[in-house]
């Protein structure tokens, strides 16, 4: 974990807005979305 998954969540979110983020929440339960969120918060 490090730039290039920064990077990875990044393109998935710019490509994919909505859908990206309804992956997240979708997989909260395994504690994806606090990387996500993380990631947005520094953005």
């Amino acid at each position: 974990m490090g730039p290039n998954l920064a990077k990875l969540v990044f393109d998935d979110l710019a490509n994919r807005n909505s859908k990206a983020f309804q992956i997240a929440v979708e997989e909260e339960k395994l504690g994806t979305w606090k990387l996500y969120k993380r990631r947005i918060v520094y953005l």
